[in-house]
């Protein structure tokens, strides 16, 4: 989901977009009787968040440039094991050409 903001005449979007994710883990390494190991897995919910802006500049006939500077966060627990929970701060940078 993605709600903004136009702004300057639509050269500008600020923008958030809130989502959610699940992550398949291995958690556990189980050994069988002929002495092969496998793993056991779990998975963990993931909130995300990602905020950020788009600036549109004319770079020529119908070709623009667009920049896009964003800031996700992530954040959840695990479902088994230590039940540890995690945070993850990702700064991106985007650069677009459309033609």
């Amino acid at each position: 989901m993605l709600t903004g903001v136009q702004l300057f005449g639509g050269r500008a979007l600020v923008y958030a977009s809130p989502g959610m994710a699940h992550i398949r883990y291995a958690w556990k390494r189980i050994t069988v009787a002929n002495g092969a190991d496998t793993t056991e897995s779990a998975i963990a919910n993931v909130a995300r968040v990602s905020v950020g802006v788009r600036i549109t500049i004319p770079a020529g006939d119908s070709t623009f440039i667009k920049v896009r500077p964003e800031l996700t966060c992530l954040g959840g627990k695990e479902s088994a094991l230590t039940r540890a929970g995690y945070r993850v701060l990702e700064p991106a940078l985007h650069v677009e050409y459309d033609f």
